[in-house]
């Protein structure tokens, strides 16, 4: 990146040659922006809580769910930008990267994954964000187990069962909680409930 902006104090503007370095220059800051997150998302030691906008960090996480975001159509809805919440925001990030990778995993079949937030309409000290996909919805006989450590449907090698497990105790220790709802052949919708600490002026 550094190299780009150097050459584009060379290149005349108006060039392709100028034209081809600012693309090249905004293709670095995405790739660096992309290794930032990635380094965070990693992060396994404990960090301070800070203040962040949950769609903030949707849209930082996002980012590193293109290979299985890609057989489907996704569609973004971020309304609760000014809504701050008190998290580690790395584990916050895991949470809803385990969400949107479920979602994806669970339409066999290519669909629709809708990711939303807002400020909740019965609480104004809440804040929620919704994940929700058009697959096969969660069969009643396994929707009181699916919160359970070490439960999965996933094949042998292919989960853990740990993921919403984790995500539950993650999302109750800042607060806040995560519920779905689903109906047979409709999909399921997960949504997480944070409580407001400040509003962004």
């Amino acid at each position: 990146r550094s190299l780009a902006q150097v050459l584009l104090q060379e290149a005349p503007p108006g060039e392709s040659l100028h034209s081809d370095l600012v693309e090249i220059e905004k293709a670095a800051l995405r790739s660096q922006k992309i290794i930032k997150n990635l380094l965070e998302f990693s992060h396994n030691d404990s960090q301070p809580k800070a203040l962040i906008s949950v769609d903030e960090l949707v849209q930082k996480t996002l980012p590193m769910l293109k290979t299985a975001l890609r057989l489907h159509r996704f569609q973004l809805h971020l309304g609760a930008r000014q809504a701050l919440v008190e998290v580690e925001p790395h584990l916050l990030q895991q949470v809803v990267f385990n969400l949107v990778n479920n979602a994806c995993q669970a339409m066999k079949d290519p669909g629709t994954l809708t990711v939303s937030s807002e400020i909740s309409a019965t609480n104004p000290k809440l804040v929620e964000l919704r994940v929700a996909d058009t697959g096969p919805g969660i069969p009643p006989e396994i929707q009181s187990k699916i919160f359970e450590a070490f439960f999965t449907t996933k094949k042998e090698g292919l989960g853990t069962g740990l993921g919403l497990s984790m995500s539950k105790s993650i999302v109750e220790r800042f607060g806040g909680d995560i519920n779905f709802e689903t109906a047979p052949g409709k999909g399921a919708v997960f949504c997480i409930t944070l409580p407001i600490k400040e509003k962004a002026v």
